[in-house]
C-alpha cells in the first residue's frame, strides 16, 4: 500500500523527534546506537519518498525536517522561559526561531498553494 503525503510527513516528523532525543541523551548504550542507525535509515527512506513529490528550492523533506527541529528548539526554550530560568540570549533565540519558523511555514504554504501566514 502506498502511503499518503500526510502519513509520510507525520512519520518523518516523529522520526526527526526520535533522532533528536537520541542524539541529545547524555549517555548512549549500544541499543541507542542501533536505534539511531535504524532511524537514520528510515529517515533517508522517508526523505526520498517526500522529495519525489515536486521540485522546489528546498526539498519538502528538508523543509519539514527544519521545521521539526526548529519547533523542538522553540519548545525547549519556552519551557525554560516559563520556568523563569532563561537569559536574555534565550529570549532572543526564541524570537529568532519563531521568525524562522514562520518563514518555513510560508514556504510550505506556497508549495501547497495555501494562504501564507504573514508573521515574519
Amino acid at each position: 500500500m502506498k502511503k499518503s503525503l500526510a502519513t509520510l510527513i507525520d512519520e518523518f516528523t516523529v522520526t526527526n523527534i526520535k533522532i533528536y532525543h537520541l542524539t541529545e541523551k547524555k549517555k548512549h548504550t549500544p541499543e541507542d546506537a542501533k536505534k539511531l542507525e535504524d532511524l537514520n535509515k528510515y529517515h533517508s527512506e522517508l526523505s526520498s519518498a517526500l522529495n519525489k513529490s515536486k521540485a522546489m528550492k528546498k526539498s519538502l523533506a528538508t523543509l519539514i525536517e527544519e521545521l521539526t527541529v526548529t519547533n523542538i528548539k522553540i519548545f525547549n526554550l519556552v519551557d525554560k522561559i516559563r520556568a523563569n530560568k532563561h537569559t536574555r540570549l534565550d529570549a532572543k533565540k526564541a524570537q529568532d526561531l519563531n521568525h524562522y519558523r514562520s518563514e518555513l511555514c510560508n514556504s510550505l504554504s506556497r508549495e501547497f498553494k495555501e494562504r501564507e501566514n504573514i508573521k515574519i
